[in-house]
C-alpha cells in the first residue's frame, strides 16, 4: 500500500510505503519566474517515483533506500550538524513591500565578497541578480550569455564544409534557454531604470533586442518569434527613455531631442514592417502609444530647454533641400560636438 494524501512524509515530496518497501528518487524540478508567477517542471527531488516500480520492488537494489533508513539518516544528521539560519530576514528588514502603481524597488548593494549585486524587492522576498554577464552569473556552455552561445551555434554551422550546410535553426531547449535570458535581463532592465542606472539600462536593453533579432532570424517557430516581436516596441522605448534621460541628466538637450527622434522613428518602423503585415489588427500595437508618449516627452524638453531645430534636424532639413554646402557644415559641426562630449 502506498500513502499520498494524509502523509507527513508526502509534504516532502516522499511517497511512504510500509517498511519494508523501497522509496525510490524522482526528477529534479526546477522553477522558473515567469509572468510574476512561479512555474514548475518535473518532479519532485524526493520521490514521485512511478508507483508501479515501488509496489513491484522493481528499484535496484543499489537504488533502494527505506523509509526507516531515511528517518534514522534525518536523525542523525539533525544531531550532528548545527542548526544553520537561512532566512531573508535580515535582507528584507526595513525594507517593506510597498511600491507605488509600476514602480520597482530595488537598491544596489555589496555582498560579503566585496562584489556590487542589485536586489528587488518583491511580494514575497528578494531577488539578487549580478550587474554583469548574466544577471544569474552563470555562464551558458561557458559563454558569458546566452546570447554568445547562440552565436557561436549559428557562426560554427556556417563552417561546414563547402559552405552547404543548411541554415541553423534553434530547437526547443535554445527557444526555452532564450527565454529565461529574456526574462533575466527584464528585470535587471527595470532595475536600473528604477535607480536611474540609465548608461546600464541602454546596455541591457540592447542585449534583449540583439537577442530578439537572433530570435526572428533562426527561431524556426512564427509563434514563438512573434511572441518576442510582441515585446520589441517596449524594449525599444525603454531604451530611448534611457538615452533621453541620460542626456537630459548631462545637461544636453538637443541630444535627448535626437534620441527621441530616432526612438519614434524605430517604432515607427517596426510598427510598418511587423504590425501592418499581420493579420490582426495593427491597432492593438503598444507602438502607437509609445510614440505618442515620446513625442510629448520631445514637446515638454523643447518648451523646457527652448530648443527650436538641433543640429540633426537642420541637417535633415539641408539634405531634404539638396543643400549639399550646408548639409557639409553641419555634419562637421556634429563631428566637432561629439568629439568634444568623449
Amino acid at each position: 500500500m502506498i500513502w499520498v494524501a494524509l502523509n507527513p512524509w508526502y509534504m516532502l515530496g516522499i511517497f511512504d510505503a510500509p517498511f519494508d518497501r523501497a522509496v525510490g528518487f524522482g526528477r529534479s524540478r526546477s522553477y522558473n519566474f515567469h509572468g510574476g508567477s512561479v512555474e514548475h517542471n518535473g518532479a519532485s527531488d524526493w520521490g514521485f517515483a512511478h508507483s508501479i516500480q515501488v509496489l513491484s520492488g522493481s528499484i535496484p537494489a543499489r537504488n533502494r533506500i527505506t523509509v526507516r533508513t531515511l528517518v534514522l539518516l534525518s536523525l542523525t544528521s539533525a544531531l550532528r550538524e548545527p542548526l544553520m539560519r537561512r532566512d531573508l530576514d535580515d535582507v528584507i528588514q526595513g525594507w517593506p513591500y510597498d511600491p507605488e502603481p509600476g514602480e520597482v524597488l530595488a537598491r544596489e548593494v555589496r555582498a560579503r565578497d566585496g562584489r556590487s549585486v542589485l536586489q528587488i524587492r518583491v511580494e514575497l522576498g528578494v531577488l539578487q541578480l549580478e550587474i554583469s554577464g548574466r544577471p544569474d552569473g552563470s555562464r551558458p556552455h561557458g559563454f558569458a550569455t546566452y546570447l554568445d552561445y547562440l552565436r557561436y551555434s549559428a557562426a560554427s554551422r556556417g563552417q561546414a564544409p563547402g559552405g552547404k550546410a543548411p541554415p541553423w535553426t534553434m530547437d526547443q531547449e535554445h527557444r526555452d534557454e532564450a527565454d529565461r535570458e529574456f526574462i533575466q535581463f527584464f528585470h535587471r532592465r527595470m532595475a536600473w531604470l528604477s535607480l536611474r542606472r540609465y548608461d546600464k539600462a541602454m546596455l541591457d536593453a540592447d542585449h534583449t533586442l540583439a537577442l530578439m533579432d537572433l530570435v526572428r532570424r533562426h527561431g524556426n517557430d512564427e509563434d514563438y518569434i512573434a511572441t518576442h516581436e510582441l515585446s520589441r516596441g517596449l524594449v525599444q522605448f525603454h531604451r530611448t527613455q534611457a538615452q533621453t534621460l541620460l542626456a537630459i541628466e548631462r545637461r544636453r538637450p538637443e541630444e535627448a531631442i535626437d534620441a527621441l527622434r530616432e526612438g519614434m522613428e524605430k517604432l515607427a518602423a517596426h510598427q510598418r514592417t511587423w504590425w501592418d503585415n499581420r493579420e490582426s489588427d495593427s491597432s492593438d500595437s503598444p507602438n502607437l502609444s509609445l510614440i505618442e508618449q515620446l513625442r510629448l516627452f520631445e514637446q515638454e524638453i523643447r518648451k523646457n530647454y527652448a530648443v527650436e531645430k538641433t543640429l540633426r534636424e537642420q541637417l535633415d532639413e539641408a539634405v531634404a533641400r539638396e543643400d549639399y554646402e550646408q548639409a557639409a557644415r553641419l555634419r562637421d559641426m556634429i563631428r566637432a560636438q561629439s568629439r568634444a562630449r568623449r
